[in-house]
């Protein structure tokens, strides 16, 4: 694995967790009935603050690894972050293809703020292709489609590990970011929608 020993640059997205504040709203929700909404439209909600919570843990488990993996060059540090990155990845790619969904749906998809959806198309394609990347690495393997020197597990690259890589795909983690803080805001608007 190579990276700068003793830097991790993941931007730090701990001001997002902040006991459950947006679940708490959802939850509300499930019991006063949403304003307006169909029950899919409800759900989808529910389903997209779960997502997004989840995202954002799985992040910042991700970055308290990468700051123990950047000292101490372990193995098991290595997979944690993996662990961690692949399940912050999923839930973000989940949200995102929720928030297409919630899109559709005639009664809160309208609501939404335009620009916050054009951040989110943005880094969405970025973020599926090194999940899919990863998610279909025995498949890569087996065709012999990773390159020589490849890691086939999420690690750290860049010269101050400011980006993930597997098999050849990077994904920035300042867009990783980004996209989770932008999702984050979606799921507020819906909250009070």
């Amino acid at each position: 694995m190579s990276f700068a020993p003793g830097l991790c640059d993941m931007p730090d997205l701990s001001d997002l967790i902040d006991a459950g504040q947006l679940m708490a709203g959802i939850v509300l929700h499930t019991f006063t009935g949403p304003r307006g909404a169909t029950e899919r439209e409800a759900s989808y909600r529910k389903n997209l603050a779960r997502l997004v919570d989840k995202a954002v843990r799985e992040y910042q488990e991700a970055r308290e690894a990468c700051e123990q993996l950047v000292f101490s060059r372990g193995v098991r540090d290595a997979v944690i972050f993996c662990d961690h990155m692949e399940n912050c990845i999923n839930a973000v790619h989940r949200a995102i293809r929720l928030l297409d969904r919630i899109k559709q749906a005639n009664n809160i998809g309208r609501n939404l703020n335009r620009t916050l959806k054009r951040k989110i198309a943005a880094g969405s394609r970025f973020i599926e292709n090194i999940r899919d990347t990863f998610e279909h690495i025995d498949e890569r393997i087996q065709r012999d489609q990773i390159p020589a020197g490849e890691l086939i597990m999420i690690g750290l690259a860049g010269a101050t590990n400011d980006r993930i890589r597997v098999a050849g795909e990077e994904l920035r983690l300042d867009d990783l970011a980004q996209t989770i803080r932008t999702l984050r805001e979606l799921g507020r608007v819906l909250v009070k929608i």
